[in-house]
């Protein structure tokens, strides 16, 4: 069982590294703070989140796109 969270943090961690660099400066840290965390609806939102494309993230950080286009979670 603890192998398998681990397995899962790991493949997580691995899905936030996007290549672009803005994602990856702000995907990043976060991703090693939900791993670290172990709070498993944190981690599911995440994971949930990192299932949208690159162009699309990158309009809801840095381009501010409206809130009702952005996913809620929770």
């Amino acid at each position: 069982m603890i192998e398998q969270v681990q397995a899962r943090r790991n493949r997580m961690i691995w899905r936030a590294r996007r290549g672009a660099r803005e994602l990856d400066g702000l995907l990043m840290p976060f991703a090693q703070e939900v791993a670290a965390s172990g709070d498993a609806v944190l981690l599911d939102d995440f994971e949930k989140l990192l299932t949208y494309p690159d162009p699309l993230l990158l309009d809801w950080v840095l381009a501010g796109a409206n809130r009702k286009t952005r996913p809620c979670f929770g």
